[in-house]
């Protein structure tokens, strides 16, 4: 066990209601906060960030507050091979910029990919191949991202589906190195989602590596997405935890032994007045089970070796827009994906336009449809709304949909 306990904290979201509610379990119940920058950015057209009234926002508070901060990023894109190459190294800039004023303790990211291999911009983090060259080139992203930050981690994932048999996924941390973000609630969903046995995952990891331990609840999806009318459970932060998160957390606290942190979150949009108590319980409750681990010695797992090539991911990014689903994946958990990916486009759509906005209240169906054809058509090369903007005007007028522009 280390020489101090874990800190206890809760992530900041980029919300001036849910900073007004829970600014005072900020100040009476947390020892660190955490921030994920990109929603601290804005995006010209051009896709390039500079801060935004949140980044000056959450600046002031955490030195207000004398808060130690950790970054906590979605979109690094850590496994993509990015064959525009200059992504990556433009975003850790931007990371960097944002450290400099921020002074994290850490940057964890999630392990996946943001931006396909094809290009596209899917916002959801996406499986990568379990392979030896996936797993180098990973390294190589997180030795660059080490020279920026005082050290850095992968937080363990909560995907649909897999692109390799979802018992390697231990064997790529192994393979990586570096510190290990254990996202307990991931583990909980990813049970729901696949069977995957939760407490068999976290003794496959390399748990002596964990820095971090996340801790949230999820709602399920609504049965009339689907055609099978079956709900699933959802990564989306906007419940309180369940009683089987608790349970993994309390298992990963005795077996984890150089944790330094647990982050409780909870997403902005999601919070009421009511829910207050419930998260100050919460806090509560973590720091409880911080207070009582009692460490158990936990025996080195056997890694199974990583092939050297994985399955091609070439075209996943088109496939997601495109709908088929992969050989091999569940149909639910395909188009479960997919619904969450256009979603997440839409949302940049229609946030970066208020004309767009009204469009789509004079007419909601014409512009539906206008949407379905410009996502199915059109690679999502966008990252900021005000380009996503652009390209669906374009493809509007192109297409002779300009009537869904106006309201």
């Amino acid at each position: 066990m280390p020489a101090e306990a874990p800190l206890v904290g809760l992530s900041l979201q980029p919300e001036a209601e849910w900073l007004e509610l829970l600014l005072p379990l900020v100040e009476a119940h947390c020892d660190v906060i955490e921030v994920t920058p990109e929603t601290l950015w804005r995006f010209d057209p051009s896709g390039n960030p500079s801060p935004n009234g949140f980044y000056r926002r959450d600046l002031s508070l955490t030195r207000a507050l004398g808060l130690p901060v950790i970054g906590h990023g979605v979109n690094l894109s850590i496994g993509t091979p990015d064959p525009r190459a200059p992504r990556f190294q433009a975003w850790l800039d931007a990371l960097q910029r944002t450290h400099e004023d921020f002074d994290f303790l850490w940057y964890s990211d999630h392990f996946g990919q943001t931006t396909t291999a094809d290009g596209e911009f899917v916002a959801l983090p996406m499986p990568v191949p379990y392979s030896a060259s996936r797993a180098a080139l990973i390294r190589e992203r997180l030795d660059r991202a080490a020279q920026v930050f005082p050290a850095v981690a992968l937080e363990t994932t909560s995907m649909p589906f897999w692109l390799a048999d979802p018992a390697l996924e231990p064997a790529m941390f192994h393979a990586v190195g570096h510190h290990i973000l254990l996202d307990v609630h991931n583990l909980h969903v990813m049970s729901g989602l696949g069977g995957l046995d939760p407490r068999a995952y976290m003794a496959a990891l390399p748990l002596e590596r964990v820095i971090e331990l996340h801790v949230s609840g999820g709602s399920y999806s609504d049965p009339e997405w689907l055609p099978s009318r079956r709900s699933w459970p959802l990564d989306s932060h906007d419940t309180a935890v369940p009683e089987p998160v608790w349970e993994l957390l309390e298992h990963a606290l005795a077996r984890c032994p150089n944790v330094r942190a647990v982050i409780l979150e909870r997403r902005d949009g999601t919070v009421t007045a009511g829910d207050v108590p419930v998260l100050a319980g919460e806090l509560l409750r973590i720091r409880e089970a911080v207070a009582r681990r009692q460490p158990v010695s936990v025996h080195g797992p056997t890694v199974p070796a990583l092939p050297e090539l994985g399955a091609d991911d070439t075209q996943l990014g088109a496939a997601l827009r495109q709908a088929p689903a992969l050989p091999g994946v569940p149909e639910d958990l395909w188009r479960l994906t997919t619904l969450q990916v256009a979603r997440l486009r839409w949302e940049r759509l229609l946030n970066g336009s208020g004309a767009l906005d009204a469009a789509y209240e004079a007419a909601p169906q014409r512009f539906v449809a206008a949407f379905r054809r410009y996502h199915e058509a059109t690679p999502a090369l966008a990252t900021a709304p005000p380009a996503e903007v652009a390209a669906f005007t374009a493809f509007c007028l192109r297409e002779g949909l300009g009537d869904a522009l106006t309201a």
